[in-house]
């Protein structure tokens, strides 16, 4: 990723067999034809209207909804004044939950979305959960066992939003709150207690337990800064990691190294089938991977891209 490229705007893709697929219409002068961001990300459903940010190919971006997303064009509208950034959205408990970006720190609100806009929003999380030097986005959210979990950006943090919208700490550092002190229940500090891990970059419920994959940034930070010594300490836990937890409080390391591959630095994206639990790996040298858990729950490598980004 380049911050001066010269990217197209994006398309959303619609397909009804997974073979044949065809663009929504954006045609000039319409909301959708005009967009100016160049990504589309965090697609969720709501009350029957699709929701996803427009953002840069880094993430953040203005939050968009549909009724009918088929039609493009003017069917989409943004709901959020065009300050407002937004990293991820998720439906929980009758709410749209939206991540609110800021380098004063993160937020959480919810809406019921009815209606129409400007939706009014209530705030279940502020001030990056009251750390000193908080994160500034939330990348990733995942409803599970009736309640939703929260993965941050720089520092790494997990945090639990209860149905009353009561929220908890569960990996991070510990900090005062206006309600007292709070303590990360896991006993984990941010990243699973690796500072290299810097988001929970998605997380996915699988045969009743939640599986959490983060991004390592150790394997760049030595290549953009060359340091034997440092290459040497870190080299052992370079790529991405793969958690499994039961109960949110007891995690289990599947992988910490990527499975033995330092280049794939993120587990990314996540997906349930009928044959077995699918996700797939980013990598800025020689592309992605896609891996599957096989039926003895060993992770093996599905589809191989080497083109160089």
């Amino acid at each position: 990723y380049s911050p001066t490229a010269q990217l197209p705007p994006p398309r959303l893709l619609r397909t009804t067999d997974g073979v044949n697929f065809q663009s929504a219409p954006q045609d000039p002068g319409t909301f959708f034809g005009d967009l100016t961001n160049n990504g589309l990300r965090a697609g969720v459903v709501h009350h029957g209207r699709m929701y996803m940010v427009n953002g840069s190919a880094r993430g953040e971006g203005q939050l968009i909804e549909s009724d009918n997303p088929a039609g493009g064009n003017d069917t989409f509208r943004q709901i959020m004044s065009p300050d407002t950034l937004v990293w991820d959205a998720t439906s929980f408990n009758g709410f749209l939950y939206v991540g609110v970006a800021a380098q004063s720190g993160f937020s959480v609100v919810k809406t019921d979305a009815q209606g129409t806009p400007p939706y009014t929003f209530t705030t279940v999380i502020t001030a990056g959960g009251y750390l000193t030097q908080p994160s500034s986005s939330v990348v990733s959210f995942q409803a599970y066992q009736g309640q939703l979990y929260v993965g941050t950006y720089t520092p790494a943090e997990l945090y639990r939003i209860n149905p009353d919208d009561s929220w908890e700490l569960l990996i991070g550092k510990a900090r005062q709150t206006p309600t007292g002190w709070k303590y990360p229940l896991s006993g984990l500090n941010p990243g699973f207690g690796w500072p290299f891990n810097v988001q929970i970059y998605r997380m996915h419920v699988y045969e009743g337990a939640l599986y959490l994959g983060t991004l390592d940034t150790g394997r760049e930070l030595t290549e953009r800064y060359p340091n034997p010594t440092l290459d040497t300490l870190l080299r052992p836990q370079y790529g991405f990691d793969l958690y499994r937890t039961t109960d949110g409080l007891h995690y289990t390391p599947i992988t910490t190294n990527g499975f033995g591959d330092e280049f794939q630095i993120s587990a990314r994206t996540f997906e349930s089938t009928p044959y077995g639990l699918f996700f797939g790996t980013g990598s800025y040298w020689y592309g992605l991977r896609i891996w599957r858990l096989s039926p003895d729950k060993i992770y093996l490598p599905l589809i191989l891209m080497s083109s160089r980004s």
